[in-house]
């Protein structure tokens, strides 16, 4: 007999533990799913942020040369395209997933209620099946054991509903993100949930005066089979033992279920913050996508004017190519340039072209090393003259690009004006130019039309009038450009010439401009 009444007492205990296990394991699982979440979202708002810093660096790396503008923003129009439809993609899927949300919400109602249903039939079953088994079973023995058994199973279908309240409560905290303009229905449910308490503690009551009832139909009987058997008064001793103990067990069990249903209400409160942060990032991720569509925009409207300024640059560079053609044509086969000093060393390379001219003179590219060997000064500008170009201090290739990068002053074919050979030559330093591609850069530059031009009316003797018209300003000086409008409107065309409005422009560095 005890064997048999600790083999019964064991069968609840190890189910209870069973029961522990599986739900302390199920609340572990959905708090690593919510921390998995949340960490995704993170990843997926730095990886918009480093697409953003990626995005502004391109348009940045864009502007540094004008020879891969083309390859440049084909690959910004691709990665752009493909922003865009990965933007697209996101608000579908975000789309999706809130319809998705919704839908399990519903669902997860609809499961419920099913299973609230499917509980009460259970319970129904159970109350049947107790009956048949109270009308086969006669002996005391088996009655007892009986109520074992149904005292057991009150426990563990209270521990049951006490678990289920649980997992509801956490599958609704995991949904509370879409669920929280429903506090309403949460406070209702709140009231439902304490109305149901009740009606457990009513049900325990009920279940404890049955229990008493049989208790004392139990003790009648004892007494009428005291005479028969005296074993039986043992067992309904230990069954007394029994029954106070499984009432000392459902107290305590009551004071864990309210200790529970504390924890819950606080894992609650905590569960409403995380809520509204999840919410203030996502609002935040709407609000990095709308950035990054409004950075689209400008950069499709930044594409649009690089794409003039390309073709402007193309036009106008085909003009001059044109221009420059047709000046070198009329100054070798029309023009003759005369020079009256042209210094020549002996063991000279004549071979090599000219590319450095000065007022009266021009100079070839290894003039330096001629001039150590054979102890000569340099003729033409008084400038090379100076202590820096002395003898003692003989001039080497890097004193020649420097004076090379001054501006140097042409004589009657340019009207005295200046102008520096590093922009009509370019960036080649090395490559030597002929003066006649010089001056047939010079020509084609002041072919184009001037917003500036003075104008005389020129008489002859046989009385035909002759317009005369002349550049203001050279337009290869930067600093006369900057400053000519504002001279101008100051004293006025008429009144003021071109040698006075030099004075009263000052250079602001005399390196850019030469030393006068």
């Amino acid at each position: 007999m005890t064997a048999i009444k600790i083999f019964v007492i064991g069968i609840p205990v190890s189910c209870v533990g069973i029961a522990v296990w599986w739900a302390t394991r199920k609340y572990s699982e959905l708090k690593e799913e919510l921390r998995n979440t949340v960490e995704e979202k993170q990843l997926s708002l730095f990886k918009l942020l480093e697409e953003k810093t990626e995005a502004s660096e391109k348009e940045k790396n864009s502007k540094e040369s004008s020879n891969r503008l083309k390859e440049e923003l084909r690959k910004t129009v691709e990665e752009k395209e493909l922003l865009s439809f990965q933007l697209l993609e996101e608000k579908k899927e975000a789309a999706e997933k809130e319809k998705s949300s919704n839908e399990s919400c519903n669902r997860l109602k609809e499961d419920l209620r099913k299973t609230v249903d499917e509980k009460e039939l259970l319970s129904l079953q159970l109350i049947e099946e107790k009956k048949e088994a109270v009308q086969k079973e006669k002996s005391l023995k088996e009655l007892c054991n009986r109520l074992k058994e149904q005292l057991t199973k009150a426990v563990n279908v209270s521990f049951q509903l006490a678990q289920e309240k649980k997992v509801a409560l956490e599958k609704e905290k995991s949904f509370k993100e879409l669920l929280l303009e429903e506090k309403t229905e949460a406070s209702e449910k709140e009231k439902n949930s304490k109305e149901s308490n009740n009606r457990l503690k009513e049900e325990l009551r009920k279940t404890v005066e049955e229990k008493e009832l049989l208790s004392f139909q139990l003790l009648e009987e004892k007494k009428e089979a005291a005479e028969k058997e005296k074993s039986s008064n043992e067992s309904c001793n230990r069954l007394k033992e029994d029954l106070r103990k499984t009432v000392d067990e459902k107290e305590l069990l009551s004071l864990q279920l309210i200790e529970e249903k504390k924890e819950a209400v606080q894992k609650e409160k905590s569960l409403k913050e995380l809520c509204n942060r999840l919410k203030e990032q996502l609002t935040k991720a709407v609000n990095v996508s709308f950035q990054l569509a409004q950075e689209k925009k400008v950069a499709l409207e930044k594409e649009k004017s690089f794409k003039e300024l390309y073709d402007k640059l193309n036009e106008e560079l085909r003009n001059s190519a044109k221009r420059h053609s047709d000046v070198v044509f009329q100054l070798e086969n029309e023009i003759l340039i005369l020079n009256d000093r042209v210094e020549e060393i002996s063991r000279f390379n004549r071979s090599k072209p000219y590319f450095n001219t000065s007022r009266g003179s021009s100079h070839g590219k290894d003039l330096g090393r001629k001039i150590e060997k054979e102890k000569q000064k340099i003729p033409g500008d008084n400038e090379l003259n100076k202590d820096k170009y002395s003898l003692e201090h003989t001039p080497t290739r890097s004193s020649y690009n420097e004076y090379k990068q001054r501006g140097n002053l042409c004589n009657t074919e340019t009207n005295g004006t200046v102008f520096d050979l590093n922009k009509i030559i370019g960036r080649k330093t090395t490559s030597p130019k002929r003066v006649i591609d010089i001056f047939a850069r010079r020509f084609a530059a002041t072919a184009e039309p001037a917003p500036c031009q003075r104008c005389d009316c020129m008489g002859d003797k046989d009385g035909f009038g002759m317009m005369q018209c002349q550049r203001c300003i050279s337009p290869a000086i930067d600093r006369f450009l900057k400053d000519w409008n504002a001279a101008i409107y100051e004293s006025g065309p008429d009144t003021i010439s071109a040698e006075e409005i030099e004075l009263k422009i000052k250079p602001e560095d005399p390196k850019l401009y030469g030393n006068k």
